[in-house]
C-alpha cells in the first residue's frame, strides 16, 4: 500500500510539473504575442514618422523650388522692367535731343 502511496505520489509530482510546464508555456507564449503586438505597435508608429518626414521633405524642397522659381521670375521681370524704363528714358532723351537740335538750327538760321 506505501508502495502504491509514494508511486501516485511520484505520478502527482510529475503531473504537477507537468501543469507547470504548461503554465510557464502559456506565459511564455502570452509574452511572446504581448512582444509582437507591441513591435507592430512601434512599427506602425515608425512607419507613419518616416511617412510624415518624408512628406515634410518633399513639401520643404518644393517650396525652395517654388522660391527658385519666383525669384528668377521676378528678376527676370525686373530686368524686363528696367529695360522698359530704359527704353522709355531712351525715347524721351531722343525726342528731347531733337527738339533741342531742330532749336539750334533755327538759332542758326536766325543768325544768318
Amino acid at each position: 500500500y506505501l508502495n502504491k502511496v509514494k508511486s501516485l505520489a511520484n505520478i502527482n509530482i510529475d503531473l504537477r510539473q507537468k501543469i507547470v510546464n504548461v503554465l510557464q508555456g502559456n506565459v511564455e507564449e502570452e509574452k511572446s504575442n504581448s512582444l509582437e503586438i507591441k513591435f507592430n505597435h512601434l512599427r506602425q508608429e515608425l512607419n507613419d514618422e518616416l511617412q510624415r518626414l518624408i512628406s515634410i521633405n518633399v513639401r520643404l524642397q518644393r517650396a525652395d523650388y517654388d522660391k527658385k522659381y519666383y525669384y528668377h521670375k521676378i528678376r527676370s521681370f525686373s530686368n524686363s522692367n528696367q529695360r522698359q524704363i530704359m527704353t522709355q528714358q531712351l525715347d524721351s532723351s531722343l525726342y528731347e535731343l531733337n527738339l533741342l537740335k531742330e532749336q539750334y538750327t533755327k538759332q542758326q538760321e536766325n543768325l544768318q
